[in-house]
């Protein structure tokens, strides 16, 4: 049977319970885990089938027992089995599970269950939901799963901060935290399941392929090429879970799930407004984060159809590696080992400064008459200050140059989203669905420097438009 699908079985009921011995073996642990329902009333036949699509657990009952009962409506968090007691409350139904673990709705006054082997007729038997995929359950590779209620507790702003905390992924060459970042790359986001490269990881939204948002090739360092997803264009707000998965995608999606695949499931059935605001900031008070979301959605013809609307807008200030630990650094022997105790508490490098350092053509200092060497500083020539020299231009402390001044840490990102989602169930089989997104995210590198530029290595060296030459 296909997902949601129905079946009537009108036969001996020695049949029934061989279908159910079959098809209920995942039922128990299903029926224990709780998870949010908003099912709005309505007939009892579809209300019932639609829980039961959502749980992952299959539903037993006889069809003449739901004819004409409306069920309650319910919204809240709850087992499958709470939720149906309070769907059904007051109807002259109840809900139990059998010794198989089953899930059987029927007559309060209900006739004792037939066993296997008995040659009693039965009446129409409906099961709804069975053969459904269950995360963790029905895959090869167990489905870690995070939730919408996770996202909230966790304060999750991006699909990649989920993903961070996942066991098995590493951030990618575009990761937005990390002194590696690319030129041309600043502020995207890719997913990189085991370090294979985010080409290898397979991001889908809703079981689909969505728009790929790698940039471009060419010097300044840009992404491997392939067609990965910017995380940054998938709007929080409206995630009901992400389902990742280590390998076994690419024969179906191809050799972009090698890897592993990474499932957004977005909210079918919100329905009321939602307004989230949250500020925050690191331990050091630095690097504060901004986000505003606002959700509104509601259900209509009876439950059948839903559409949601959101609006999301996120700000992340950027950090230089100096604002952290990045000045320290641990000096090489000539072999390539670190040397015992060598350690460079304040890296500078000789032979250039922000300002500006002078050389003669020879690459002479130029200096004062008391022969200590100049340095620009606001277009004047003030003394230069060396620190203790470790290794050839390697010095620690000193006024020469700081690369950890003007290497990114953090990238500063600013993004904007507008997404809309709707569909309507024509059928227990067919269903119209509309999804649109529209997303402008802007990434910044606050500095980089992949080269020395300085006269020692033969490279042009940039003149401040304040110096006095």
């Amino acid at each position: 049977m296909t997902w949601g699908q129905v079946s009537r079985f009108n036969s001996r009921v020695v049949l029934m319970a061989g279908v159910a011995a079959t098809m209920m073996w995942a039922a128990p642990a299903m029926a224990q885990e709780r998870q949010r329902y908003s099912i709005p009333s309505g007939d009892a036949a579809q209300t019932v089938q639609r829980l039961a699509v959502q749980s992952g657990v299959q539903v037993m009952v006889p069809d003449a027992d739901l004819a004409g009962i409306r069920t309650n409506a319910i919204n809240g968090n709850y087992t499958p089995v709470e939720a149906l007691r309070l769907m059904l409350a007051n109807k002259g139904l109840e809900v139990v599970r059998n010794a198989n673990g089953a899930v059987v709705i029927r007559r309060a006054a209900a006739r004792p269950q037939a066993s296997v082997g008995s040659e009693t007729t039965g009446e129409d038997i409906i099961v709804t939901g069975s053969r459904i995929r269950r995360p963790g359950y029905d895959t090869l590779e167990a489905t870690v799963v995070t939730d919408a209620e996770e996202f909230r507790r966790r304060g999750y702003t991006n699909v990649i901060d989920a993903l961070n905390d996942t066991p098995g992924f590493v951030p990618s060459e575009v990761n937005t935290i990390g002194s590696d970042q690319r030129s041309l790359t600043a502020g995207q986001n890719f997913a990189d399941f085991f370090g294979l490269g985010s080409r290898r990881t397979l991001t889908l939204v809703n079981g689909r392929r969505f728009v790929s948002s790698n940039t471009i090739s060419g010097a300044g360092g840009s992404t491997t090429p392939g067609g990965q997803v910017d995380l940054n264009l998938i709007p929080a707000g409206l995630i009901e879970r992400v389902e990742t998965i280590a390998i076994g995608g690419a024969p179906v999606y191809g050799a972009d799930a090698i890897s592993g695949t990474v499932n957004v499931i977005l909210r079918d059935d919100f329905e009321g407004v939602e307004l989230t605001g949250q500020v925050g900031l690191t331990e050091k008070g630095d690097a504060p984060s901004y986000t505003l979301r606002g959700l509104a959605g509601t259900n209509f013809a009876g439950g059948r159809g839903n559409i949601a609307l959101g609006v999301e807008y996120n700000r992340q200030d950027g950090l230089l590696k100096s604002a952290r630990t990045g000045r320290t650094y641990m000096l090489p022997d000539p072999d390539g080992d670190p040397a015992p105790n060598q350690y460079a508490r304040d890296l500078v490098y000789d032979y250039m400064t922000d300002g500006g350092l002078p050389f003669t053509t020879s690459l002479g200092r130029i200096v004062d008459a008391q022969g200590t060497p100049l340095q620009f500083s606001n277009g004047q020539l003030v003394p230069y200050i060396q620190g203790t020299q470790l290794s050839g231009p390697i010095f620690d402390g000193g006024d020469g140059f700081r690369f950890a001044d003007h290497q990114s840490l953090l990238s500063p990102t600013e993004r904007v989203i507008v997404s809309g989602l709707g569909h309507f169930d024509i059928s227990s089989s067919v269903t119209l669905f509309a999804e649109g997104s529209y997303a402008r995210s802007t990434g910044y590198e606050l500095s980089e420097l992949s080269v020395a530029v300085s006269p020692i290595f033969n490279t042009v060296l940039p003149v401040q438009m304040s110096n006095p030459f």
